[in-house]
């Protein structure tokens, strides 16, 4: 981007120092000239929030009049930083997102290579061979298809987990809302019972569908299987144009020093994929994660 460089040097130029350089907050910084180590520094700010500075080095003194002058080209210089920033971010989520997509191809592609493919592939030999021997031994060509269809049937299961894995088949089935209780039904075990409230929300987006469901049972999964909760309480809602998940148990909670897991990151990326955000509030009287989905997405 040619956007900075060129502040920059208009900075440099117009309080005719030896050096200008930008620093933004997500550490890009960009620099014209050479001159001394230090010089005098504003913040860069936008619509009240600070994300970076603009710094001008030269070897006399700036007088009230010129620091002035530097603030006011600071507010100028701020909007175009903005800018850069936000194309950064954007680019940063259009890599992660197409990171994301080419990890699930290859996870997908490995699945069929390595599974079903090999499955139907030696299921087909088995049929031809049925077909082969049919007409001398009948019996052994009838025999030999009654073991196959167990086999044809988990055949079947594993391209039915991978579509679900994709876009679970409840959710065009039953809707999110009820999806999401049949989840918790599903989930329930002797010592853990999962409670719902889901809101009917007509018009969601597939993608923030499949995001709300996945988050949901992902988290409530962890906390009947880690939390050594009694309940969890899933609340699914629409506020302030978001669609709002969150999963709350009455268990343990989570140790002081935890790594973040594969499913919790997995949860995250989800919401942030979305332009929405996922917490979780931990206690030694239990677990809350909660998930902000923006419906427009």
């Amino acid at each position: 981007m040619r956007v900075l460089p060129s502040v920059v040097e208009q900075v440099a130029r117009s309080q005719r120092a030896q050096q200008a350089t930008i620093v933004l907050s997500d550490g890009l910084v960009t620099s014209y000239g050479e001159g001394p180590a230090t010089g005098v520094s504003v913040d860069l700010e936008y619509a009240g929030d600070r994300f970076g500075r603009l710094t001008v080095a030269r070897s006399t003194q700036f007088d009230g009049y010129e620091v002035r002058a530097l603030d006011r080209l600071a507010a100028q210089a701020a909007v175009a930083a903005q800018t850069v920033l936000l194309a950064r971010e954007a680019q940063r989520a259009r890599e992660a997102v197409v990171v994301a997509r080419e990890e699930e191809r290859r996870r997908l592609r490995r699945d069929l290579h390595d599974g079903v493919g090999p499955s139907l592939a030696a299921l087909a030999l088995h049929v031809e061979t049925a077909r082969d021997i049919a007409a001398d031994d009948p019996e052994a060509a009838r025999q030999l298809l009654d073991r196959l269809v167990p086999r044809l049937n988990a055949a079947v299961a594993d391209v039915r987990a991978m579509v679900h894995e994709l876009r679970p088949p409840m959710l065009d089935e039953l809707g999110l809302a009820a999806a999401v209780r049949e989840l918790g039904d599903r989930l329930s075990t002797g010592t853990t019972k999962v409670r719902v409230r889901a809101d009917e929300i007509a018009g969601l987006p597939a993608a923030v569908e499949v995001a709300a469901y996945h988050i949901a049972g992902e988290a409530t999964g962890n906390a009947v299987r880690h939390a050594g909760a009694t309940t969890v309480a899933i609340r699914v809602a629409e506020a302030d144009g978001c669609l709002r998940i969150e999963v709350a148990d009455d268990g343990t909670g989570l140790p002081d020093q935890v790594q973040p897991g594969v499913g919790t990151s997995s949860m995250r990326e989800r919401a942030e994929e979305l332009g929405g955000h996922l917490t979780v509030d931990s206690s030694p009287s239990g677990t809350t994660v909660t998930a902000v989905l923006p419906r427009g997405a």
